[in-house]
């Protein structure tokens, strides 16, 4: 079995692998993450952005074992990234940073989580975005995601390392940004408000469910042709419909009111948004591609939500846009770079 050290375990991302690759993967933090007192925030997490955390880390990882790490941590979002520019800029940058010499040191690869709003979109707004694409990110959190790719490509060169970079995951659990999960939790809720979506809803995007993207995870995981590869792999779903189709999509097979939606299309620095995932279906030899459709996944997302209103859960897709609207920050400059 694969034995994994995964950063970030506790985000949207990591929380849907962990279920997803079940047996496949021995995620070394389930027996790590314990109140221990060289662990640095005195909670049992590993902090790798402190010296004192990395010293753990390094220790650990050696005790236990560990053929790959996936690391996932990061300030994730355009929106919390901007309200929080120094976490950003400290976890995705330093943190990626002390990540890649610790592999560098015990030869171990890297299974980076990168993301696809570093392409330069605006000049490829009638074409398909591959690896060869032009890059150039436009916000804080994009410039950030791009400067830990380059840590990296520079560090991890003979330890070895391959980076997934995801367009536009959705559904499972902790889901805080996507459109449909704040679309069916302002409706399932009751909590029928207006809310503010910084997209162009004529133009076209391309949502993936978390497990497909999972499963790539997994995927690159546990094969070393791919995690070994030094290369880099764009991960979608490969069904881009507009913003308006998929939110009739989400009226229809979810069943709930969408004209709580306030469109910002000003703020749409992606626009239309597809990219290819050939060059990663082709190093799976067409094992790996997206399983769970549109209104499948829709479905799916309705369905939990119902569950976790019924326990009593505290998730709550709004809760950055809530705490923006209560303390009247100015967000939209955020979204509103063209570069």
């Amino acid at each position: 079995m694969m034995r994994a050290f995964l950063t970030g375990e506790k985000g949207f991302i990591a929380k849907n692998l962990i279920r997803v690759a079940g047996n496949r993967i021995a995620f070394l933090n389930n027996e790590m993450n314990q109140p221990n007192e060289f662990c640095s925030n005195g909670k049992g997490e590993i902090d790798f952005t402190s010296p004192l955390g990395m010293h753990v880390l390094k220790t650990e990882l050696k005790a236990f074992g560990c053929n790959v790490i996936i690391h996932n941590g990061a300030t994730v979002g355009t929106d919390v990234c901007g309200l929080n520019p120094r976490d950003a800029v400290t976890n995705n940058v330093y943190g990626t940073y002390n990540i890649a010499t610790l592999a560098k040191e015990l030869n171990i690869p890297v299974v980076y989580i990168g993301t696809t709003v570093i392409y330069d979109t605006q000049r490829l707004q009638e074409k398909w975005i591959t690896e060869q694409s032009r890059i150039f990110p436009r916000t804080l959190y994009a410039t950030t995601k791009y400067e830990g790719e380059l840590i990296i490509r520079a560090y991890c060169q003979e330890s070895r390392y391959c980076i997934l970079r995801p367009l536009f995951c959705y559904g499972g659990e902790g889901d805080m940004n996507s459109l449909i999960a704040k679309s069916i939790f302002n409706d399932v809720t009751d909590r029928k408000r207006h809310f503010k979506i910084f997209l162009d809803p004529a133009k076209i995007k391309d949502y993936m469910h978390v497990d497909d993207f999972c499963e790539a995870i997994v995927t690159a995981a546990c094969f070393p042709h791919i995690s070994m590869s030094n290369d880099d792999f764009n991960i979608a779903a490969e069904s881009s419909i507009s913003t308006y189709k998929i939110v009739s999509k989400i009226a229809q097979y979810a069943n709930v009111d969408v004209n709580y939606i306030q469109w910002v299309p000003e703020t749409d620095y992606l626009g239309n948004h597809r990219v290819s995932s050939l060059k990663f279906k082709d190093a799976t030899a067409g094992n790996w591609y997206a399983k769970i459709g549109l209104s499948e996944g829709i479905k799916m997302v309705k369905d939990a939500m119902i569950d976790k209103s019924m326990q009593g859960s505290t998730y709550n897709p709004f809760r950055h846009l809530d705490m923006i609207e209560k303390n009247n920050i100015n967000i939209e400059t955020h979204y509103n770079f063209k570069g």
